[in-house]
């Protein structure tokens, strides 16, 4: 992939991150989720096909930029997300419990 695409790539996962945070901050887990497996996928281009040959060192620093904001959306995502993760990781294991009791009690149907 030439330099220019791959920096195309970099401005592409810097917008989808910004709109990560957007969502996160919305409570937007859905839009979240979508906007997560895009970004999953264009970062799985940079895997196998980032380099930095050929980068003026303008074209460098911008890339180290467009990844510092990279970071720093992700790290803002998970500081919006860690309290509803802990919530729904607390759900879930409540659901799990209530059912380990119902088996080993044999209720069938409690709410």
């Amino acid at each position: 992939m030439d330099k220019e695409a791959i920096l195309a790539v970099y401005e592409k996962v810097s917008g989808v991150m910004g709109l990560m945070v957007q969502a996160a901050q919305a409570n937007d887990w859905d839009t979240l989720i979508e906007l997560d497996m895009s970004c999953s996928s264009y970062m799985e281009i940079l895997r196998s096909d980032d380099n930095h040959e050929g980068l003026s060192e303008e074209e460098l620093q911008h890339k180290m930029q467009m990844i510092q904001k990279i970071l720093d959306d992700g790290r803002k995502i998970r500081e919006l997300t860690e309290p509803w993760m802990k919530e729904l990781s607390g759900f879930i294991n409540h659901s799990t419990t209530s059912r380990k009791v119902n088996q080993a009690y044999g209720f069938n149907n409690v709410n």
